[in-house]
Parts: structure tokens; C-alpha cells; sequence
């Protein structure tokens, strides 16, 4: 016998206020939606319906669907609530100013689509912001556009939410393929250096319940996971993303580049087209720098990546690779000026420990110079990898998107026994 999706509803016990989750090493707190609890993986049917309205690009972390034994959703109503994020920002600490670049993308990009249903479909868009469209209209405009966005209606220094209109493909209980069309909230929520995209969706008509529902989620979100000292310490670095960021110049470089693979680090990294690589080897640890030209100083190169093992030494004193790994970043204030926290995270199997730098001129370097420095640490191999982007304060800004590339485009591949 088949069971319904409604009728696994009203088998979902009542849960707590809120759930604990582990997000790139970080823990947070998500409090449930008022009126609704987690969906469960022994609900395999609604498990796996819900999972179909999920992007590609992005990794679910709770859903949420409607309480059943407190209050009864309106009849024909289907509604679930999701937290959700980017597959490339789990790993990554993100910044205010990170955010606020992130904001400038979502506004650009919501109006780059409105314009185009615009154009399809005259005048759709000021009647829904009107409350005055008809389905039809609707409907017609999802015929040419699988998504039709709506303004951005709230933007808080935590928060931005905008709604849609929105064609999926799902299967029913029966597992015959239908179409559905519904209404939702996307809200981007900045909290404890991670971003995560809070969706609340509903049927056609229920556009006012999906923002104010949104609205009270992602508040209920940021006053349970408060700023913490990593956070204010990224957020007080300016240097750690550059406000002005260009996201096109960003783009295109992850489209132009080149991959380069190191056996003997485990890594396969991407390298700006043209950049000079090198792979070096000494005193039994191996290494290799990406520069964007040679120079006769050390490092020798002004502009340029470097990974390295870390593992004769450290091993010939018998220290685990983590530990190593948190005492370097402990002890970060004797080689810079001025350092952010030490940001952890997991990253293919790594311990992935981080910060940025600002270092002052010197004698041997008479110029400002920006550090990205990370270590990627696996005990069970029992090796220990040190990676560095550098490059003059003064450029950093236009060098950001090939450090980017280059600290975050890796790859765990061909591991050996080094």
C-alpha cells in the first residue's frame, strides 16, 4: 500500500525548538520555523520530494516541513522550508564584506532576469508586485523562464531575501512526473562566517506567507548564532576580499585557467592562464609555486602561490600534523603586523587551518605585502601541507580573483605514500 505525501505528515512526531547542524566545521543553531519540524531520512518518499526543489550548485542541510499535530496546513497547500548552501562557500569563511559583495551579485542578477520576463510577458512583474496577476500570466511567463524573480524586498547587514515564482519537475507518490508550480522566499543569511540560503516555499497564492514566514526564520537564525571572534576578526580585515571586487574579472578567471597536478603534494590545483609553475624538492619535502613572473629576490616571485609539504622535519620530532598545523597559526603574530583569527574547516579529508596577513616593508622587501596562508593537515597519512598567495598591498585587489583560484580551486588526486 502507497502511502501519500500527507499522510507521512501526519506522522511526524513533535520536534524541539531548533536543530544543531555542522557547517564546514562550524556548529550553528537553526531554530525551526514556527509551526514546523525537520523531515527525517526514514521519511524516504517526502525525503526525496523535497529534494528535487534543491539547485545542483547548492548542498541541503535541513528541511522542514508543516506540524501536523499542532495546526493543519490550508487544504491543497504544499509548503516546506529548506537551509541550504553553496557547495563552493561550505569550506570558506566568508566576511561581511563578502557578503556585501555577494548582495550586489543577487541584486544584479535578479534584474538581469526580471528584464528579460519583461520582455516576454509586459507588465508581469509590476502586477505581481501589485498583487493584481493572473495565473495565466504567470504561467506564461515559466514557459519562457524557469524562474521568475521578483525585487529584492529586504537587505539588512545579515539578511537579503527577494521571492519567485517557480517550475519544478517532481514525482509523486505513485512516481508518475508532474509539473508544479509554486511560490517562494530565497533568503541569504550571513552568520558565523557562513552563508546560507534560507528557502520557504508554498503554493501559487502564497507569496505573503513565504516572506513573512522567510522574515521570521532568518531572524530567529541570526539572534541564535551571535557574531563570534573569528567572525569580527575576518569582518575587522579589510584585505581578506577587497569591497570592490570585480565578480565579472572573478568569473573569468575561474573560466581561464589550467590544471596543474602535483603527486607528491596530492593536490591538483588551477593556475591563471600563462602563469610560470615550478616543482621543487628539498631536503626531502617537495613543493610548487605558480607565480606570475620569476624575480631575483625570495620568494622569487612579487606575485604568486606556493604549496609545500611539511613533513621531514615535523615527522624527524614525531608532531602529529594537526597539532602542527594550529600551533603554526597560533603563533602568527610574530610574522605580521596585523593577522585575522585562525579560520578551521574540513576539506577533502584535510584540516584545513587559515589566515590572512598584512606585512610591512622590510630591508630585503621595501614593499607592503598581503598573505593568504592556509594548512591542510591529514593524520591518517600523516602528512602536512603549507600553502601561501602573496602579493603587494598595493595590487592585491586586482591579484584577489587568482588567489582566489589558487587557495580555493584545489583538489585532492593522486595520493601517494610520500
Amino acid at each position: 500500500m502507497k502511502m501519500t505525501i500527507a499522510a507521512l505528515l501526519l506522522l511526524v512526531p513533535v520536534a524541539s525548538a531548533a536543530s544543531k547542524i555542522l557547517v564546514g566545521g562550524v556548529a550553528l543553531e537553526i531554530p525551526h520555523p514556527i509551526g514546523f519540524v525537520p523531515i527525517t531520512q526514514q521519511m524516504t518518499p517526502l525525503y526525496e520530494f523535497q529534494k528535487a526543489f534543491v539547485p545542483p550548485t547548492s548542498e541541503q542541510l535541513i528541511a522542514f516541513i508543516p506540524d501536523t499535530t499542532q495546526s493543519a496546513a490550508p487544504a491543497g497547500t504544499i509548503r516546506m522550508c529548506t537551509v541550504a548552501i553553496a557547495k563552493e562557500f561550505k569550506n570558506r569563511s566568508m566576511s561581511s564584506t563578502d557578503f556585501m559583495n555577494l548582495k550586489g551579485i543577487v541584486k544584479s542578477e535578479t534584474e538581469t532576469v526580471m528584464q528579460h520576463v519583461d520582455k516576454k510577458v509586459p507588465g508581469l512583474i509590476r502586477k505581481i508586485t501589485k498583487e493584481l496577476a493572473e495565473q495565466h500570466d504567470v504561467h506564461l511567463a515559466l514557459s519562457f523562464s524557469k524562474m521568475v524573480p521578483l525585487a529584492v524586498h529586504e537587505d539588512t547587514d545579515r539578511t537579503i531575501a527577494y521571492s519567485y515564482f517557480g517550475k519544478y519537475n517532481v514525482n509523486d507518490e505513485s512516481g508518475t512526473s508532474r509539473t508544479w508550480v509554486g511560490v517562494g522566499t530565497g533568503t541569504f543569511v550571513h552568520v558565523m562566517g557562513k552563508i546560507l540560503f534560507l528557502y520557504s516555499m508554498s503554493e501559487e497564492s502564497g507569496l505573503e506567507w513565504s516572506r513573512e514566514t522567510s522574515r521570521q526564520w532568518a531572524s530567529s537564525i541570526v539572534a541564535a548564532n551571535p557574531a563570534d571572534s573569528r567572525t569580527s576578526a575576518d569582518d575587522s580585515l579589510t584585505f581578506w576580499r577587497p569591497t570592490s571586487i570585480d565578480s565579472l574579472a572573478l568569473r573569468q578567471m575561474q573560466l581561464s585557467h589550467s590544471s596543474v597536478q602535483s603527486a607528491e603534494l596530492g593536490l591538483r590545483v588551477l593556475a591563471p592562464t600563462g602563469w610560470i609553475v615550478r616543482h621543487t624538492s628539498q631536503g626531502g619535502d617537495h613543493g610548487l609555486t605558480i607565480s606570475r613572473e620569476l624575480s631575483d629576490g625570495f620568494p622569487r616571485y612579487r606575485v604568486g602561490f606556493k604549496a609545500s609539504t611539511v613533513n621531514a622535519l615535523r615527522r624527524a620530532k614525531e608532531v602529529p600534523a594537526s597539532t602542527m598545523a594550529r600551533d603554526l597559526c597560533a603563533m602568527r603574530f610574530s610574522a605580521a603586523d596585523s593577522v585575522s583569527d585562525c579560520s578551521t574547516s574540513y576539506f577533502e579529508g584535510f584540516l584545513r587551518v587559515e589566515w590572512r596577513a598584512s606585512i610591512a616593508a622590510t630591508d630585503e622587501d621595501p614593499q607592503d605585502s598581503v598573505a593568504w596562508i592556509a594548512y591542510l593537515a591529514d593524520d591518517s597519512r600523516d602528512t602536512l601541507i603549507y600553502m601561501i598567495f602573496v602579493s603587494p598591498s598595493s595590487e592585491w585587489e586586482q591579484q584577489y580573483p587568482a588567489a582566489e583560484l589558487l587557495m580555493n580551486g584545489l583538489k585532492r588526486c593522486c595520493v601517494t605514500d610520500e
